[in-house]
């Protein structure tokens, strides 16, 4: 959940901020956010992912955490059900972002083109953390709560960029007493905005590692004038993507109303609220019960039953944070006397729609937010560890009841169709395996996402549309099956040469290469006759091949290289055109090659997971997303390249032109050559093998599915310009004048809780934070009073 523009008002003021070094500690850390961060901050999505260069960002980070004799304990996101108003907040929001890339688009301004995290960010990010001894869990649902929890039981600070974490810092006597019973000081959160890192990998002394953060001060805060009781409430009243819009009592409305123009509505909203708090008691329920009657008496159950799904956000899911710890940790930090430790929470609590209910929602005896049901009871032991390590992602279309957004990414508005066309039958396949494991099990009264079919949101055209997606029961006795086996069966694979790539990984690619290749003509695009013809294919196989081989190297040396080919004088190009200028249905299809990759990797594991060890696949091993993928600025410059060659000469330019080229040799010597002749004759037979998989598709896909559009649809935004989102000092961001139904610019894509991250972007680096910054080292420096400091910069 977002409190809306809470971020924006706490950026704003140096008093509850002060320097924090990172080092000699634990620290819990919310993945999703960091693999946000740094992503945003130190790559791009652009030409659909630079796994490459992120991968050794990531790393850089992880290094400097080794240095500094940090441990961190990593929390990853898990399937989250959707409210109907968070569903509609989800809406606005992707619409937007589909807006500006359109708007981009047509104004062949490709560097206005919004910020999103790529596809194969999260794995890279995963893989990386795998060379570390450190532990990661996902978490069954949100991780904020669940975060600042285990931060609490281990004394260390917190990592993490959701506005949730103010409200959580802020409560003298936490809603986090739940969790146990002796006295205890609340967590330090470190906020990634105020993030100063060093990851250029160039420093060497232990000082140059360290990390240096920003701690936040509750008691410096505005939010320390609220009371612990009322400040969930005050969060939900401020405004949620859950709870956007909270009618107020008629002298608060009149006060908004006389806003001055140069305090922001949602500061001067929070403002009016403390102010009109302040009236009552710590613990009354006055407020509470005022704002029910702004609403007809019909409509009273429906905003408390939101007003206790956001309320309930800020309380400890104590059964699955018990379970997460003993995942964590190598002893447990919970024995017999538990129950003693442990007071009483209703996880499985349902509203009857009660002022009462609120009540226990702010005291924190129920957790109304929680998933309607454990949707990994039951699972395999399999299944569920690595479900649990991130090395499988749920369903959430067939778990959760109002469906799932697939990731926004750059694509091509001119296809029909969104880059995630091409997976679609891999999905499909995946939500029958999960209908079948819940049948098998007998509990599929966990697949509240059939009613009665998976709903999955998605683009097409210039819209964001709906599809409806009948999930056909298919009985398998994953005793009996094998996982080649069901993949062949269901994903009409004809024929599946033998394994004779060297290196074996490369068949996985090779395969989904081939399934993305025969889909191409559900998405009205032209394309060649056979996959050695194919521009994006051939440069994809040929920058995974060379990366393979240039293995030799290291990553910051082969970076540069990418990096320089990719920007190679035209003139110096086979074609001697001018053909390296941005092509976005080269990045549609590199996404959608992405796309499917990953549909499919998913499907593999799971199923190993389901079926007997000598059952698992025999065909299928899968390499990192960074080997495969290194650079999406590599692919697009050499399919543009091939592109600009007839259909028939590609196949004999990318084996003989540009794979030497992409093979980083310092010098020329046996060696090399020999290393040149493999890697020809490994591409010459990955090329012959995509040719040779035969798939057996269906002739359309319009029967598997129905597209519907969304209610509101969208007003189309009208924009005569479109502000530089790359510009992140652009105030120009926010509050832009528009026709739009709705008046929100975000520049990120997929990303749960980021509903306020365009100001957020924009403040982390207006002066006022780099201030911040500043002021930390010059405090650092002279050991000067922290304020003063602030008011010498």
């Amino acid at each position: 959940m977002t409190v809306l523009g809470l971020d924006k008002i706490l950026l704003r003021s140096f008093a509850p901020w002060e320097p924090f070094f990172l080092k000699d500690t634990k620290v819990v850390v919310d993945a999703d956010d960091l693999v946000g961060f740094l992503h945003d901050k130190f790559s791009t999505g652009l030409y659909g992912g630079e796994n490459l260069s992120f991968y050794m960002v990531v790393r850089s980070f992880f290094l400097n955490l080794q240095c500094s004799n940090v441990e961190p304990y990593f929390i990853l996101r898990g399937c989250c059900d959707m409210k109907n108003k968070k569903l509609k907040h989800k809406q606005k929001k992707e619409f937007n972002v589909l807006s500006q890339l359109i708007t981009a688009v047509k104004l062949n301004a490709f560097d206005k083109i919004p910020k999103v995290l790529n596809l194969s960010a999260r794995d890279v990010f995963l893989y990386a953390l795998n060379e570390f001894p450190w532990k990661c869990i996902r978490v069954k649902s949100f991780p904020t709560t669940v975060c600042t929890a285990i931060a609490i039981i281990l004394q260390c600070p917190v990592i993490g960029l959701s506005s949730d974490y103010y409200i959580l810092m802020s409560k003298r006597q936490n809603i986090l007493n739940n969790l146990i019973s002796q006295p205890y000081s609340s967590p330090t959160f470190l906020t990634l905005h105020l993030a100063n890192l060093n990851l250029s990998g160039s420093s060497k002394s232990i000082g140059e590692k360290e990390m240096l953060f920003h701690k936040f001060i509750p008691k410096l805060s505005i939010l320390a004038r609220s009371s612990d009781f009322h400040l969930p409430l005050l969060a939900v009243l401020v405004g949620t993507d859950v709870v956007p819009n909270v009618r107020l009592p008629l002298e608060l409305q009149e006060k908004l109303q006389t806003n001055n123009s140069a305090i922001n509505y949602a500061q001067h909203r929070l403002s009016v609220l403390l102010e009109w708090f302040s009236q009552f008691d710590s613990n009354s329920i006055k407020p509470l019960e005022d704002v029910i009657n702004c609403y007809p008496i019909e409509q009273r159950t429906s905003i408390i039953n939101d007003m206790i799904h956001g309320i309930s956000r800020f309380v400890c899911p104590v059964e699955e944070t018990k379970n997460v710890l003993s995942l964590l940790s190598d002893k447990s930090y919970f024995n017999d006397t538990s129950t003693n430790t442990f007071t009483t929470v209703k996880s499985a609590f349902r509203s009857s729609g009660s002022v009462e209910d609120v009540i226990n929602s702010l005291e924190g005896t129920i957790v109304a937010y929680l998933w309607h049901e454990d949707y990994t009871n039951g699972w395999p032991p399999r299944l569920l560890y690595n479900f649990r390590k991130g090395i499988l992602f749920s369903k959430p279309s067939i778990y959760s009841s109002r469906g799932v957004f697939l990731p926004t990414v750059v694509e091509d508005p001119k296809c029909p169709f969104s880059v995630h066309e091409t997976s679609f039958l891999i999905r499909r396949l995946h939500y029958q395996i999960h209908v079948s494991l819940e049948r098998s099990l007998s509990m599929e009264n966990k697949l509240v996402g059939l009613n009665p079919d998976a709903i999955e949101y998605m683009r097409q055209n210039d819209k964001l549309v709906m599809y409806r997606i009948p999930v056909k029961y298919i009985p398998l006795d994953f005793s009996k099956v094998s996982t080649d086996e069901v993949i062949k069966d269901n994903l009409g694979f004809v024929k599946l040469p033998e394994n004779n790539l060297i290196p074996k990984l490369l068949y996985s690619l090779a395969v989904v290469l081939s399934f993305w290749f025969q889909q191409l003509k559900y998405t009205s695009i032209e394309i060649p006759s056979a996959f050695s013809e194919s521009s994006v294919g051939l440069a994809v196989a040929s920058c995974a091949v060379a990366n393979i081989y240039n293995d030799s190297s290291s990553i910051s040396e082969l970076c540069e290289f990418y990096n320089n080919l990719s920007r190679i004088p035209d003139q110096l190009s086979i074609s001697g055109s001018n053909s390296t200028s941005f092509r976005i249905d080269i990045v549609h299809s590199f996404n959608a090659i992405q796309s499917t990759f990953n549909s499919f990797k998913d499907l593999v594991k799971t199923l190993n997971c389901l079926v007997p060890e000598n059952k698992q696949s025999n065909y299928f091993t899968f390499a990192q997303s960074w080997i495969l993928f290194p650079s999406g600025k590599l692919v697009h410059f050499l399919a543009t390249q091939l592109a600009s060659l007839e259909p028939c000469g590609r196949r004999y330019s990318v084996i003989r032109v540009w794979l030497p080229k992409l093979l980083f040799i310092k010098e020329r010597n046996p060696d090399a050559t020999s290393r040149l002749t493999k890697a020809i004759n490994t591409l010459i037979t990955f090329i012959d093998l995509c040719d040779m998989i035969k798939i057996s598709l269906p002739s359309s896909l319009d029967s598997f599915y129905s597209i519907h559009e969304l209610e509101s649809n969208y007003v189309r935004e009208t924009m005569h310009t479109v502000p530089n989102l790359c510009d992140r000092n652009n105030t120009n961001l926010v509050h832009k004048p528009s026709n739009s139904a709705f008046n929100i610019i975000f520049p990120r894509g997929f990303r749960e809780r980021r509903e306020n991250r365009t100001s957020n972007k924009r403040i982390y680096n207006k002066p006022s934070a780099e201030n911040i910054v500043h002021s930390a080292q010059v405090r650092c420096l002279f050991q000067s009073n922290f304020h003063s400091t602030y008011g010498k910069t």
